[in-house]
């Protein structure tokens, strides 16, 4: 039997659903600074672009099941692959990022 790929690229209106439906652990991979001025509800900040951006995602438990975004879905979209071979099992990608959120209306904390 082919194993799972564990990546679900979905987009704003997708995931408004699974939301509402399941129980993600949701991962914010902008800038602290970009976080700070927008996020989805509930989201955790683990940085791109810092230096110790590996070492967070490997303190992460591999069998949760993740909602991953950034602005547009860039970094995401780069951190994929990275996400397969650290051995997660259940990601979900917001491919168009937080921008395709807050276009849809969606709610946002500040």
């Amino acid at each position: 039997m082919p194993e799972k790929f564990p990546i679900k690229n979905v987009n704003a209106e997708e995931v408004f659903t699974l939301v509402s439906d399941e129980n993600f652990i949701i991962l914010d991979l902008r800038t602290p600074m970009e976080y700070n001025a927008s996020r989805i509800n509930g989201a955790i900040n683990i940085d791109y672009y810092s230096e110790d951006f590996i070492d967070e995602l490997s303190k992460l438990e591999k069998d949760k099941p993740y909602l991953v975004y950034c602005r547009t879905g860039s970094r995401t979209n780069h951190a994929m692959q990275l996400f397969i071979s650290m051995g997660f099992q259940d990601i979900t990608h917001l491919y168009r990022g937080i921008v395709d959120w807050a276009n849809h209306g969606y709610s946002i904390s500040y």
